[in-house]
């Protein structure tokens, strides 16, 4: 549902997106997994770059308890 509301463009740069992307961790916030709104369409480069990076890297998100 994601990419098919963007078009299939990446919402970063406008190429071809293949993934969708979490706004809301799976990990912290795993009810909102399946909500296309918590969802940014990607390509592969720009979700490496703006989707995992700082606090949303997964080295980062592996080493916090959800209490």
């Amino acid at each position: 549902e994601v990419l098919k509301r963007a078009k299939y463009r990446c919402e970063y740069c406008g190429k071809p997106a293949e993934v969708a992307h979490h706004i809301r961790p799976k990990k912290l916030e795993p009810i909102y997994a399946l909500d296309p709104d918590n969802g940014i369409a990607c390509c592969r480069h720009c979700h490496s770059k703006y989707g995992h990076s700082d606090d949303c890297s997964f080295i980062n998100l592996a080493n916090i308890n959800c209490k």
